[in-house]
């Protein structure tokens, strides 16, 4: 996909209600996709909660087409995001002007989020091969273009980032952490997006990624697997728990956009 999907994102979004702006319907669309993704990974005390917020943002249009169009929006997104080698909703977003330049808010272009991730996951081989995985903070993560570039600097070193990767990335902003979590989630990563303020530590609410549950499952059915080993004497004891443990903070790598 290149830059002309861009276009026929923005083309497409230009055909859904002409009474609003083109930046809010744009974060009706992210908000909209965020909250059909959300639901999949909610406790079921929260679910309901996020229904009713879906259907909150369906009563903004008169029209029940303009809704539909929104399906439309989504495989073109889908289409560019899952492949990865791009930060395709903060291209969308830098071409309507959805950027709060209030909140210092910029978009970094994908080239040089790539640069940094490959200098700072210059030794993620090592780290991986110890414990199976590597972990990944990203205090102000914007859309995710940065998490984006480290999963495809671990592709390129041979590794499957679906599998070896879990992250951790805070936004402040609502409407861009929505674009974080649809970009993680179908670019098919594991982990946690926060909708938060790094510098204050504060946490308004978090969601985890569907791949997440699958990654989660995996490592706690490697450590049981461990533990057996362990308790039987079959496996050496050095270093196992470090290897086995859940993604823990100590071990995190932070990649700052």
């Amino acid at each position: 996909m290149t830059a002309r999907d861009v276009a026929v994102f923005s083309k497409r979004m230009n055909d859904i209600d002409h009474s609003k702006r083109r930046t809010e319907v744009f974060r009706d669309f992210c908000e909209m996709a965020y909250l059909a993704l959300a639901n999949t990974t909610a406790q079921p005390a929260k679910s309901d909660a996020t229904e009713a917020e879906y259907m909150a943002c369906v009563r903004r249009y008169r029209h029940k087409d303009d809704v539909r169009k929104m399906r439309d929006l989504l495989e073109i997104a889908v289409a560019a995001i899952a492949p990865g080698s791009r930060d395709f909703l903060g291209e969308v977003a830098a071409e309507l002007g959805a950027l709060d330049a209030s909140l210092g808010q910029f978009f970094t272009p994908y080239d040089v989020s790539r640069l940094i991730a490959e200098m700072n996951l210059s030794d993620a081989k090592s780290i991986i091969e110890d414990r199976g995985f590597i972990t990944l903070q990203e205090p102000a993560a914007g859309a995710g273009g940065m998490v984006i570039a480290a999963a495809d600097a671990l592709e390129k070193q041979g590794f499957d980032p679906r599998c070896c990767l879990w992250f951790e990335a805070t936004e402040i902003n609502r409407s861009t952490f929505h674009m974080l979590h649809i970009q993680t989630a179908y670019r098919g990563l594991a982990g946690r997006n926060i909708h938060g303020n790094s510098l204050t530590v504060e946490k308004y609410d978090s969601t985890l990624t569907p791949n997440a549950l699958h990654f989660l499952a995996q490592r706690a059915a490697q450590h049981r697997r461990d533990s057996v080993q362990k308790s039987t004497g079959t496996m050496a004891t050095a270093g196992i728990e470090r290897r086995t443990q859940l993604p823990a903070s100590d071990r995190q790598l932070s990649l700052f956009g």
